[in-house]
């Protein structure tokens, strides 16, 4: 008897933990002014929200980074061959008014989905980690996540496949700063999708060895 399997594994998180990304005042000016997705509106309003914003011109030294971080994701963490070039399909400011988050969701569009904060302040992310949904009360002998939840700093870039379910926690900005145009919490999200062969014969050997079983 020979099967194939894939092992059950947790998202792969990836995040920037130190040399944060800095904002020029002209890239704030720009993030804070385009027309921001909100998760409290009308499906109509929300759609109307700005979804190339890395593709305007004060925006190129923001996608550089970026796009060094993912190829760094691609090579390093997924260890894909060098025919694999991912890149920013979409790219979106989510902005959270107080008390307001996000209910867990996920983007069927792209392979990858990323977050870069853009506040001075804001809440962490969260991530599912779908083995216990579908094997409830399994304890599985091997650990894949070594992060559960990405916290909020200014400059911070995360990354993770989008399939795994995410959270945004609520803005709790005390309404007392009403008066500042610092009260909403901003995050610039970007979805990523690839050019090239990716799977069998388009990932190198490692990682088909680390990611899959071939019993015989």
């Amino acid at each position: 008897m020979s099967y194939l399997a894939e092992r059950i594994q947790g998202p792969i998180l990836y995040q920037t933990t130190d040399e944060f990304y800095e904002f020029s005042s002209t890239e704030l000016n720009c993030l804070k002014r385009v027309k921001a997705f909100r998760p409290n509106v009308s499906l109509d309003e929300a759609l109307q929200s700005e979804t190339q914003v890395l593709q305007m011109s004060e925006m190129s030294n923001l996608a550089e980074y970026i796009q060094k971080h993912l190829d760094t994701y691609a090579t390093e963490v997924l260890l894909t061959t060098n025919d694999i070039k991912f890149y920013v399909s979409q790219s979106w400011v989510s902005a959270y008014s107080p008390k307001v988050g996000q209910a867990p969701n996920m983007h069927f569009n792209s392979v990858l989905t990323g977050s870069l904060c853009v506040s001075d302040e804001g809440t962490q992310i969260s991530f599912a980690d779908g083995r216990n949904d579908v094997f409830p009360g399994v304890d599985f002998p091997y650990t894949t996540i070594p992060f559960a939840s990405s916290t909020f700093e200014k400059g911070k870039l995360s990354l993770w496949p989008s399939k795994v379910p995410y959270t945004v926690q609520p803005n709790n900005n005390s309404v007392a700063y009403k008066h500042t145009s610092d009260i909403d919490v901003l995050r610039l999200f970007f979805n990523v999708y690839f050019k090239g062969q990716l799977g069998y014969t388009g990932i190198n050997a490692p990682y088909n060895v680390h990611a899959r079983l071939d019993l015989n």
